[in-house]
């Protein structure tokens, strides 16, 4: 009896566990794309050199694949006949082509490879629940565009309207780059020139015929190093970010230096000015009292002496009577 009841709580166990692991595929690595997108969005609205970058990152490259703010196709230079969903979403398949994989290139196509649905027992990929009516993108399949359409605007409804964090200084952007450079550690076994993300059982190939094959797949650099077309672009465009404000501080500065040189120039100026006038009215009056005395005599002038006091000159005048008295004939 204690043995079958023990069966019963594993079996619950095990159907749960799945359960679990159904409902959080590629859910991870989509809440750092989504912050990433979100942040993404911020950023373009900045009045930089950036904005192309950013905006390539977001929704592609001309010279690739090119979306449209919507999900549809704006420009589509994949170069392939029949596209597979593998043809897409995967490098892997790509050896002679420069078609394949060109989802990967950009957010946007990233996320539709990793959150449309595909076999028939995948659901609620990235979180988004049932999108599309039940429609799916499988691996023969060319991708319907209505579906695609549905699945980037739950995207767009969760990652840019309403998270977008205020990114204002270099010390956000490193943030948002350390984010972006956390997706490339990422990636599931970067090893003979892939790496794959999201899956959760998955060969690399992202056809999404079977479950958990719903991925990416990008080639590496050389070594273990994969290489994301859009994560690199937005580092370029962080790069970029940091050399203008960093212009601008440096503008700023200068302005403000030489603000202050012109004010302390300003009160040495008014401080001669004030000298100067001092001057000016001492020459001014010797000059008028000058004139008047040249107007009452042509005689050259004389030595000014102190005029003495009333006292003093009636000290003198008792001595010079003194001395009549004492010189006057008896």
């Amino acid at each position: 009896m204690e043995r079958e009841m023990w069966r019963m709580v594993l079996l619950v166990l095990f159907v749960v566990g799945n359960g679990l692991c159904a409902s959080k595929n590629n859910e991870e690595v989509f809440e750092k794309l989504c912050n990433i997108a979100g942040n993404v969005s911020v950023l373009m609205e900045k009045d930089s050199g950036a904005t192309s970058p950013l905006e390539e990152a977001l929704y592609g490259t001309v010279g690739r694949a090119r979306f449209n703010d919507d999900g549809t196709f704006a420009v589509n230079n994949c170069g392939l006949g029949h596209q597979m969903r593998s043809h897409f979403c995967s490098y892997k398949l790509g050896a002679g082509s420069s078609g394949h994989g060109f989802f990967a290139d950009s957010l946007l196509g990233t996320f539709l490879c990793l959150c449309t649905e595909g076999h028939q027992n995948e659901q609620n990929l990235c979180g988004l629940g049932n999108v599309g009516d039940n429609a799916r993108w499988t691996g023969w399949n060319h991708p319907p565009e209505n579906l695609l359409k549905s699945v980037w605007k739950k995207i767009k409804e969760q990652c840019i309207t309403q998270k977008r964090n205020k990114l204002s200084n270099s010390a956000d952007w490193e943030k948002l780059e350390s984010v972006v450079n956390n997706v490339s550690v990422s990636l599931k076994d970067v090893k003979e020139g892939y790496g794959t993300l999201g899956g959760t059982d998955t060969n690399g190939i992202c056809s999404g015929t079977s479950q958990g094959d719903a991925c990416v797949t990008y080639k590496a650099n050389g070594g273990n190093e994969p290489n994301i077309p859009w994560a690199n672009k937005i580092k370029d465009a962080i790069q970029k970010l940091n050399q203008t404000q960093s212009q601008t501080r440096s503008q700023k500065s200068a302005q403000t230096s030489h603000h202050r040189d012109s004010e302390d120039s300003s009160e040495d100026s008014a401080e001669s000015n004030d000298d100067g006038e001092e001057e000016e009215e001492v020459e001014e009056t010797a000059e008028t009292i000058g004139t008047n005395n040249a107007s009452k005599t042509s005689s050259p002038k004389k030595k000014r002496t102190k005029k003495p006091s009333n006292k003093a000159t009636k000290k003198q005048e008792r001595l010079s009577i003194h001395s009549l008295l004492k010189t006057a004939p008896l």
